[in-house]
């Protein structure tokens, strides 16, 4: 079994639900999708075998729904709770079989052959239940609870097909009686294979590096080495192939030396299960996060990553940015990278750049040795399009309905690897049954659905 794992660690620069550029929202994709979809089209490296963990805490779906829909009387997981073990996440309810909540798959996505249920094993809780065909008939989830897993991150496969913008539902409930029912996420897989690529994308809207590592009465970095596998032979979270952490929220703090701290923390956590690495924000509006704070951030995160007995690589997008002639906030908003709604978040645009840049550097940086050998055969849309025999090259970025675009795309791996094209291209998408995008281009389109 040759399984390689790679995370994405941060905040909603990282999240990319703001606005409608994920794929789950019915859009082109953010930053950590493409990236995932391009990771997964290199020979030996791919398929892309699940979608990761889809938090509790995760993303809206065309529509106005969410991905995870709970009824009234579920709790947030605190600090002080024993079972704080998934990034300060997780929800949990003791009220019976009127407390529910949804899982959806949505309907943008590859259809799953079966799903993983991440939950912990607190004190009030019980074998509760889940449904898979919208609450007609209920399974009780049949894992041991308590005794050596007490308050643990646990996680059990079951194998039942789920179609896109079907649900999954669980309740409080055991068939006879109220129990206690704690959820972290859901991970839907596409395949039964055991080789292949597995991406998650754990950002938290609203979080910061130093809420993950601070301490707590449990532990919020669970995820990555201490998860309980039960029944149905699920595959563990080992993220061999790294771990990459994005933050901007931290700058708020304004104390470097608590920042250097928390780089540590979390390098010291999950360097011996594979490579540690840094993205440096593009800057951010100067309002909420000073101009002069940013800095110093970005900064502290060179040096304290050097200074690791294996140094961690960092990506510098404000650097890349700057080498661009595109500098500080004001620029990247101009440039359409940033939203002007806000100043802080992507455009999809600005996701298609960052994907291109985080794609080069997991390729040369974390992952030189994997093969720069021919890609997979991959589907766009309705046809089945043989990749490109070499990796390199720019990748293409957009993908819009009848649209002449200008967009700024990650060039090909320069030394420098900093530089970046402006390309205007004719990019003609459509959606297959709202799962696909088609693109009518010179170059060979790089995001699979």
């Amino acid at each position: 079994m040759s399984i390689t794992q790679v995370a994405f660690l941060g905040d909603s620069l990282t999240q990319g639900t703001q606005s409608s550029f994920a794929i789950a929202t019915g859009g082109a994709g953010n930053w950590c999708e493409l990236v995932s979809e391009r990771l997964a089209n290199i020979l030996n490296l791919g398929p892309l075998l699940s979608s990761g963990l889809r938090g509790t805490w995760l993303g809206l779906l065309a529509g106005g729904d969410t991905e995870w829909v709970f009824s009234s009387g579920w709790n947030a997981v605190a600090s002080t709770d024993a079972f704080d073990r998934i990034f300060g996440q997780g929800h949990y309810a003791t009220g019976g079989s009127s407390q529910t909540a949804t899982a959806t798959l949505p309907s943008t996505s590859r259809a799953a052959v079966g799903f993983a249920v991440y939950w912990m094993n607190f004190s009030a809780g019980g074998n509760w239940q889940y449904s898979t065909d919208g609450g007609s008939t209920w399974t009780n989830m049949g894992q041991t609870i308590g005794g050596a897993s007490a308050n643990l991150l646990c996680k059990f496969y079951v194998s039942t097909p789920i179609t896109p913008g079907n649900t999954v539902q669980f309740r409080a409930f055991d068939g006879s009686g109220n129990v206690g029912i704690c959820l972290a996420g859901i991970e839907w897989f596409y395949s039964t294979a055991k080789t292949g690529l597995i991406v998650h994308n754990l950002g938290v809207n609203g979080w910061r590096l130093d809420n993950n590592t601070q301490s707590t009465s449990g532990d919020r970095l669970a995820f990555f080495d201490s998860v309980v596998l039960g029944t149905g032979s699920p595959i563990s979270n080992s993220p061999n192939a790294g771990v990459i952490n994005m933050n901007i929220n931290d700058v708020v703090i304004n104390n470097t030396t608590t920042w250097a701290t928390d780089l540590t923390t979390l390098n010291t956590r999950v360097s011996p299960l594979g490579p540690v690495a840094f993205i440096n924000p593009y800057e951010t509006i100067a309002a909420i996060y000073p101009t002069s704070q940013q800095s110093a951030y970005r900064a502290q995160t060179k040096t304290t990553a050097a200074g690791f007995a294996t140094p961690a690589k960092v990506l510098d997008l404000y650097d890349m940015w700057s080498a661009n002639g595109i500098t500080g906030n004001v620029a990247s908003v101009s440039a359409g990278l940033v939203l002007a709604s806000d100043g802080t978040h992507e455009t999809q645009a600005g996701h298609f750049d960052i994907a291109s840049r985080v794609y080069y550097f997991i390729r040369d940086q974390i992952l030189p040795t994997k093969p720069l050998a021919a890609i997979n055969p991959f589907t766009v849309g309705s046809t089945t399009i043989s990749g490109p025999t070499k990796i390199g090259g720019s990748i293409p970025g957009a993908v819009s309905v009848g649209a002449t675009q200008t967009q700024v795309l990650a060039a090909s791996r320069s030394a420098a690897k900093n530089t970046s094209i402006v390309q205007t291209q004719t990019l003609v998408a459509s959606r297959s049954a709202g799962k696909n995008a088609s693109a009518a281009q010179t170059q060979m389109p790089s995001l699979v659905r």
